[in-house]
This record gives C-alpha cells, sequence and structure tokens, in this order.
C-alpha cells in the first residue's frame, strides 16, 4: 500500500507556538502510512534548535516575498485577484506538483492560502487543510463595514480547504463570520504541549520578582502596553521583564524600553524554559489569538498568567483563579494587576497551582496524532 503524501506549509520555523506544533507532529505521524515533507517559505529555522525535526521529513526551503502591507485592501486584492501571488509563488507550486501530493496542509497567515488555491487548479485532486490559529476579525479592531469586507476576503480564501481551529473561540468566529465553506470540514483541536516536559525546578516567589511574555514582537501583540506598565511599576520586589521572540518590527517596540534595564529582548532563544523556570508571573496583552502555546508553557510552569481580557484568553485563565485579566491596551489596568500580584505573593503560588492543574486538564484531554489520523482519512474520502 502506497503512503500518503502529506505537505505542511509554514512561513517560517522561528521559535514560536506554530513551528512547536507543526514540528511535533511532524515527528510523531507513522512514517509507514505517511511520506511527510515540509515547506518552509523562509529560511529562518531557529525553532529546529529546540526540537531537531525527524530524518524521516523531507524539508524544502524557498525564498517567498511576503506582503509588507497589511491593509484592508491588500487583503482584498490578495483574495480577489490572485496574479501577484501566482508570479511570486511559481517555485512552491512547481514543488507542490511535482510530489504529487495527497494532502497540502497550511499553517500559515491566510493570506498564504493563495498559494494552496493556485496548486489545487493545477492538481485537483490534492485535498487542502488550513489550521487557524487566531480569531482574525474583533470588533474592536474593525468598523462594521471593515468586518464585513474582511469576512469576505477571508471567506473567498478559506472555500477551498478543510479548517481545523486551535480552540472553540476561534471556531466560533468561523462560524459567527460564515468562513467555511459548508461542504468541507470544519473541526477543532485545541492546542496543547506535552505537560511531561515540563518540570519546575525553582521557587517561583524570590527576592526579586521576574515577569516573561513569549511572542512574536509586533503591534498586536500588545508589548507596547506591557513596556508602557512596567516602566511605570514602582516596586521593591521588581526584577526584570523577559519578553522573548523574534522582532517583526526591526527594533521600532524595542525603542519604548529605552533606559530601563530591567526589559530584557532576548529575540528568539533555544532555552525558553530556563527563562520560565526563573519567572515568577506570565503576562500576556495581546489583542488577538487563538489558543497560544506558550501561554500554555507559563501555565505548565505554575506561573500565574495576567491576560489581556480578550475572549481568547480568558477562556483559559479565569480571573483570579489561573490568574488576573485586565481591560486590553490600558496600561494602569495592566499596572493594577501586576502590583496585585507583587502584593499578595502567596496568591503567585496560590493561582500558579491552578495554572498547573488547568493546563494538565487541557493537554490530557487532547490527542493530536489520533485527530490528525482522522481529519486526514476523513478528507481523503472527499
Amino acid at each position: 500500500m502506497s503512503k500518503i503524501k502529506i505537505g505542511y506549509v509554514v512561513n517560517d520555523l522561528t521559535v514560536g507556538g506554530v513551528s512547536q506544533v507543526v514540528i511535533s507532529l511532524c515527528n510523531s505521524l507513522d512514517y509507514l502510512k505517511y511520506e511527510i515533507h515540509l515547506l518552509i517559505l523562509s529560511d529562518s529555522l531557529t525553532m529546529l534548535n529546540n526540537i531537531p525535526l525527524n530524518n524521516n521529513v523531507t524539508l524544502h526551503l524557498f525564498n517567498y516575498k511576503f506582503e509588507t502591507s497589511y491593509t484592508l485592501f491588500t487583503y482584498l486584492k490578495n483574495s480577489f485577484f490572485l496574479r501577484k501571488t501566482f508570479k511570486k509563488s511559481i517555485e512552491i507550486r512547481e514543488k507542490i506538483i511535482e510530489l504529487n501530493l495527497n494532502i497540502l496542509h497550511f499553517h500559515t497567515l491566510p493570506r498564504q492560502l493563495a498559494i494552496g488555491i493556485l496548486a489545487y487548479k493545477k492538481q485537483p485532486n490534492i485535498k487542502l487543510i488550513f489550521t487557524d490559529h487566531s480569531a482574525r476579525i474583533t470588533q474592536g479592531d474593525y468598523k462594521i463595514y471593515q468586518r464585513a469586507l474582511l469576512s469576505l476576503a477571508y471567506k473567498r480564501l478559506y472555500k477551498y480547504y478543510n479548517l481545523i481551529a486551535v480552540s472553540n473561540v476561534v471556531s466560533n468566529y468561523i462560524l459567527k463570520y460564515k468562513l467555511n465553506n459548508k461542504k468541507l470540514i470544519l473541526k477543532t483541536l485545541e492546542n496543547s504541549i506535552n505537560i511531561k516536559d515540563y518540570v519546575r525546578t525553582s521557587e517561583i516567589v524570590k527576592e526579586k520578582l521576574n515577569c516573561i511574555y513569549i511572542s512574536r514582537i509586533n503591534y498586536s501583540k500588545g508589548h507596547i502596553t506591557l513596556i508602557e506598565a512596567w516602566k511605570k511599576l514602582n516596586h521593591p520586589l521588581k526584577g526584570k521583564l523577559f519578553i522573548i521572540g523574534p522582532d517583526e518590527t526591526n527594533g521600532k517596540i524595542e525603542t519604548y524600553a529605552k533606559m530601563d534595564e530591567s526589559i530584557v529582548f532576548t529575540g528568539s532563544v533555544s532555552n525558553v524554559r530556563d527563562f520560565l523556570n526563573i519567572s515568577s508571573i506570565g503576562i500576556f496583552p495581546s489583542s488577538k489569538e487563538g489558543l497560544p502555546i506558550s501561554l500554555l508553557e507559563k501555565m505548565a510552569y505554575k506561573l500565574p498568567v495576567i491576560t489581556s481580557d480578550i475572549p481568547e484568553l480568558k477562556e483559559i485563565i479565569n480571573n483570579n483563579i489561573e490568574g488576573l485579566n485586565f481591560k486590553l491596551n490600558d496600561v494602569d489596568s495592566l499596572l493594577e494587576k501586576v502590583l496585585h500580584l507583587f502584593n499578595n505573593t502567596s496568591k503567585i503560588i496560590e493561582m500558579g497551582n491552578f495554572s498547573r492543574e488547568k493546563v494538565e486538564l487541557i493537554c490530557n484531554l487532547n490527542n493530536p496524532i489520533e485527530f490528525h489520523n482522522n481529519i486526514y482519512n476523513l478528507v481523503l474520502q472527499q
């Protein structure tokens, strides 16, 4: 019996949740059943220092020129007029056709889905899957007409794809804006981690309290709010603020932290767990998420997590149980929550224990390999 040929498409393999999910999946699938190809749209591979790729996975690197504009007009143009994507994705599409894949599974931004659509039009027997890692249309970010136009653009891109949502919030957003093709699959698989790999070896409350935020650095992730709140923090227990992740702003956000030596930008690092192990509080000020792997990692290290009050994060972090919720983009609200934990260190331990219990429950309920085996069987029967 011939193997099922699967191609996973990712923007990069920098340190981050999407990279971790994809590499873990590639390394865990049955190589007697699947022939696995990983198509990476850039040469950024730092995550492989953390999680080496199994030798049975074939790596394909491309120099794809990403669109730098994130305007509504650009999304509409990219979803309705595929000419630009057609020109810059020739090499990738030729490789997809050459590999004669059965399944093409995207873990990218929606705009890269045009690559799969063009490949499908050339090879109609290929099955397309998109794992959506974020609730992308939020009321706070867009006016009514903008949400309507953006949902139209996404619907156009999602039309050919079976969809996997990484949380119930993401699934509900897809259904709310009617983005899915009802003839194809929409399933939810909550992100998870191998909880046994996360063992805290240091005391959580020390003479100084370090805080940590792990995320790609861009303007939707709330870094500026976090930096401004931290700069206003005046407390004898104040330690370091570790900001970990690749910078997509070319250092512009880092300038907000100038002259404050307690704020440490590490960039992409291979030893994230070392920083988690010496931190006391996790912070997640993002304005748009799905179910972040880095949130689960903070919880696994028994950190109470202070999150913005967006539904994606409140679904996991209940206020005053696993952490605290602050008003999105509100510097003083975030500062108030940080001070509350600094002034009540027993709460750090209590909430941190609840965090660990919650993440164990989430991860023990999930079986990503069984889920994907079932999904792949279903789409191949379409």
